[in-house]
C-alpha cells in the first residue's frame, strides 16, 4: 500500500531462529528503508508442553530470548516493527496461559504501545468464542496491545 501521506508498507514473517540468528545490521538496513516494515514471528507458546504439543522445533528459553529482542527491536527502530503470535485454545494445559502471562507482566519496555501480540486460537479448540474471557483476562494483565488473530470465523 502506497499514499502521499504515509510511507510504504512491507509485510514479513519470520521464525523464533530467523529473529534470533538475524544480526543487528538487516534492521538498521530495514529501518534505513522508504517502507515502514512489519515483521510478523510466531512464537507460539512458553511452555514447554505445548510448544512440544505443536510439534515446534524451538526451547522456552528461545521464546523468551526471542521476546526480548523483538522488544528491543521496537524501542530501538522507528520503521521497523516487530508482533509475535501466541495460540490459545480450550485443549492448552493451564501452564499454557500463565507462563503467558508471566512473560507478559515482567517485560520491561518503555514503549508498551509499539509492541503488538496477537493471540491465535487453534483450529481445533471446540468453544471458540468461550476463549474471549482468557483473551480479555490476558488483555487485563499485561501493559501491551493484545488483539485476536482470526484466521477462521469464531
Amino acid at each position: 500500500f502506497e499514499s502521499r501521506e504515509t510511507p510504504p508498507y512491507l509485510f514479513l514473517f519470520g521464525s523464533v531462529g530467523s529473529l534470533l540468528r538475524s544480526d543487528e545490521s538487516l534492521f538498521e538496513e530495514l529501518n534505513g528503508l522508504r517502507y515502514r516494515t512489519y515483521i510478523n514471528i510466531g512464537l507460539e507458546s512458553v511452555d514447554r508442553n505445548t510448544l512440544k504439543m505443536l510439534g515446534k522445533p524451538i526451547t522456552p528459553e528461545k521464546v523468551r530470548c526471542a521476546f526480548e529482542r523483538i522488544l528491543s527491536i521496537n524501542e530501538a527502530y522507528e520503521n521497523v516493527h516487530i508482533t509475535a503470535n501466541f495460540v490459545i485454545g480450550d485443549s492448552l494445559d493451564p501452564a499454557h496461559y500463565q507462563s503467558m502471562t508471566a512473560l507478559f507482566q515482567e517485560a520491561a519496555t518503555p514503549n508498551p504501545k509499539k509492541n503488538v501480540f496477537y493471540l491465535s486460537p487453534l483450529q481445533n479448540s471446540s468453544q471458540k468464542r468461550e476463549l474471549l474471557p482468557a483473551v480479555r483476562d490476558i488483555q487485563a494483565s499485561c501493559k501491551f496491545i493484545v488483539l485476536l488473530y482470526l484466521i477462521q470465523r469464531l
